[in-house]
């Protein structure tokens, strides 16, 4: 369709602003994680395979 993949750009972020830190709770923080480094992390893989 369009060739190889050179350039990726696997951007997301969550966060809870206007929050202080002991509003936040553990189950938080793992929503947190899971999107900003595991969404990264699978969204890389998914894209592996097009890398020239």
């Amino acid at each position: 369709a369009f060739g190889d993949i050179h350039i990726l750009v696997n951007n997301a972020g969550v966060g809870f602003a206007g929050t202080s830190l002991d509003e936040i709770d553990d189950k938080d923080y793992d929503w947190v994680i899971g999107v900003n480094l595991y969404g990264v992390i699978h969204g890389t893989k998914a894209y592996l395979p097009g890398f020239g």
